[in-house]
């Protein structure tokens, strides 16, 4: 799986992190992470991500290369002014009324007809996220 780099300069490097790349080593599959090939793919021992991804999860991601400017970027997502927003591709037949959220067609050259959103909510300390009323 490989790792665009879709921005950098002297403090951060953001990358298009793909599916099933953990973020960070853990476990038998230490260089199979996007924080050890970019750093050895930049030589630069320092790299420290800002945020994580889950494995499974493609999507930007955000890396510092002094690691003393790591707090200040992980505050930005802590204190939500930062947003991260999800989508997912997925063929099965939409719920024609969804408890919450919406359902409306998708501009071209989607490959899917219709775009889901609602709010999601990630509570620190549990597992699951869930969905609520709310701005997306």
């Amino acid at each position: 799986f490989e790792m665009d780099v879709l921005y950098e300069d002297e403090r951060i490097i953001v990358v298009d992190k793909p599916h099933f790349l953990a973020t960070m080593p853990r476990g038998m599959w230490y260089r199979e992470t996007a924080l050890i090939r970019l750093r050895e793919r930049l030589g630069e021992p320092d790299i420290t991500p800002a945020h994580r991804l889950d494995r499974m999860t493609a999507g930007v991601l955000v890396f510092v290369r002094d690691p003393a400017c790591r707090g200040a970027y992980q505050m930005l997502f802590q204190n939500k002014q930062a947003t991260k927003v999800y989508e997912c591709l997925a063929s099965c037949a939409p719920i024609r009324r969804p408890r919450f959220g919406t359902i409306t067609q998708a501009e071209p050259p989607r490959p899917f007809p219709l775009l889901r959103r609602s709010h999601i909510t990630k509570e620190r300390g549990t597992l699951a996220a869930f969905e609520e009323p709310g701005a997306v």
